[in-house]
């Protein structure tokens, strides 16, 4: 599966008639897609269900990118996003499958002052260019936003968005666990792969509510990852270094939540 047939899978199970917009949902649905269990689009299922949980006045049937990143190079650094004349000007440095994604959710300014906005990724002014070879997470688009005069919206309703660095690990996770309680039974070692869905779909049960204590679902998760099953199964070597996106999110839910 490669970005392309999974972007194609997504608006088809999310467009209208059949929309979703309940994240949690859309986290479920959106692991049920990763057929061949990438982390790259289990990241992007997550990604997608998180942005909408912490924005709920966007209303889109297509990818958004939460851009929150500004250039931090020491020499002749790109310039960070600033409102001028009610137009946006300025660099995002990071935007998540940035050939497919179609609304940008943007963080401007910095602290209490920060405000928030959205702009089409087609908007006059918008130029979005993308990583030819990125080394994480490869199979997920990845590029810079460039706005010069670009119109916008405000987003109003920011009363979430300090939620949002456990609401993203959050739904990533749920993602990840509906991907293996659907599909990890067709992984090489059939019989690793039939526990791994079994108890994802047990840790689903007993965690696949945005109310469940974030730390003892990352318990679980890790938990998982590091079993025997897991091991054998052969998805650790399929993976490679894409296998530690579920362990960074895992240290900075630690760090966040046990000081």
């Amino acid at each position: 599966m490669d970005e392309q047939a999974y972007f194609t899978a997504w608006k088809s199970r999310f467009n209208e008639p059949h929309k979703i917009v309940e994240p949690t949902d859309l986290a479920l649905w959106g692991g049920r897609l990763c057929a061949t269990l990438e982390p790259a689009f289990i990241f992007c299922a997550g990604y997608q269900a998180a942005i909408r949980a912490t924005f709920p006045e966007l209303d889109s049937d297509g990818w958004l990118a939460y851009a929150a990143s500004e250039d931090r190079s020491e020499q002749n650094p790109k310039p960070g996003v600033t409102v001028r004349a009610n137009q946006l000007y300025g660099f995002k440095t990071w935007i998540a499958a940035s050939r497919f994604v179609e609304d940008l959710v943007l963080k401007v300014g910095r602290g209490i002052d920060a405000q928030y906005v959205s702009v089409h990724s087609t908007n006059a002014g918008v130029t979005i260019t993308h990583n030819p070879t990125p080394g994480f997470l490869p199979k997920l688009s990845q590029g810079i936003a460039e706005f010069k005069g670009a119109n916008f919206s405000a987003i109003n309703d920011l009363t979430r968005v300090p939620g949002f660095a456990d609401s993203e690990p959050y739904f990533i996770y749920i993602a990840l666990l509906s991907a293996l309680s659907e599909h990890a039974s067709a992984v090489a070692d059939k019989s690793s792969g039939e526990i791994i869905a079994a108890e994802a779909r047990k840790i689903l049960q007993a965690h696949g509510d945005a109310s469940a204590k974030l730390l003892e679902l990352d318990s679980d998760v890790q938990k998982l990852l590091a079993s025997s099953p897991f091991e054998t199964s052969g998805l650790l070597s399929t993976w490679g270094s894409d296998a530690r996106l579920f362990s960074m999110y895992s240290q900075g839910i630690r760090t966040r939540q046990t000081g």
